[in-house]
């Protein structure tokens, strides 16, 4: 069974946050996800703690907790405290744009040698 994903992105907006949202689903889909949502953020500067602010992060856990959520998708680089802090507030596991490329490097490397490198 296809892990259902949704997609959050902070910053941009109109067709350059479409377009970074297109790339961020190919991404999820080379992983073998099932990409239900998408959910923009428009803070100018993450959160210290959770990345979104508190109200964004009150709409991923509604939306994880409605569509069945199994994985939240940050298409920028969080900490592992916001990371953490996140996957709190919002009731699933969440993995930022890195570790999604890390993830696909992984199923795709084929020697022993590749799956070294990815880990």
């Amino acid at each position: 069974m296809r892990e259902r994903v949704l997609l959050v992105h902070q910053g941009n907006s109109g067709a350059v946050l479409d377009e970074d949202f297109a790339e961020l689903e190919g991404l999820a889909l080379s992983a073998g996800a099932l990409v239900v949502g998408r959910v923009p953020a428009a803070r100018r500067t993450p959160h210290p703690s959770t990345f979104v602010g508190s109200g964004k992060s009150r709409e991923i856990a509604h939306r994880v907790q409605e569509q069945q959520v199994d994985l939240v998708i940050i298409d920028q680089a969080i900490s592992p405290v916001q990371e953490r802090n996140l996957e709190s507030a919002v009731g699933c596991r969440v993995i930022d744009r890195t570790r999604l490329i890390l993830d696909i490097f992984a199923l795709r490397a084929r020697t022993s040698e590749g799956k070294m490198q990815v880990e």
